[in-house]
């Protein structure tokens, strides 16, 4: 049997990169089982630089078997394919709101050689 992508080791013994086929693609009968070989021997797939449709990110994710959905819908990030998570920490107006770091930076109020305010240092 002939497959129709390729892999590339990422590091010795940890990582593959898929080559030549899109998720969707590996997802085929005659295409899973080399794949899912290369994840027990490599522990971490990577498809680089690839678009994939949402559907197919499912699919491929239900072949290595059940995909669990997370209890809190806020999270379901598509409508219809609640195995899609959603999480960012950007607010509504699309920058970041800062709610979910654990500390914030603050100002010492010395200007910097371009004129900004240098972050306060760590003691």
């Amino acid at each position: 049997m002939t497959v129709p992508f390729a892999l590339r080791p990422l590091h010795a013994g940890f990582g593959v990169e898929v080559l030549g086929c899109t998720p969707g693609e590996t997802a085929k009968d005659e295409s899973f089982p080399a794949l899912y070989d290369a994840f027990l021997t490599c522990q971490l797939i990577v498809f680089r630089g690839v678009a994939v449709a949402r559907e197919a990110q499912v699919a491929l994710a239900r072949r290595f078997g059940e995909v669990q959905v997370h209890v809190m819908d806020q999270y379901h990030g598509v409508a219809g394919l609640p195995e899609l998570y959603h999480l960012s920490n950007l607010g509504a107006d699309g920058r970041p709101d800062g709610r979910h770091t654990r500390t914030r930076a603050r100002s010492t109020g010395t200007p910097t050689a371009r004129g900004a305010t240098a972050p306060a240092r760590r003691r």
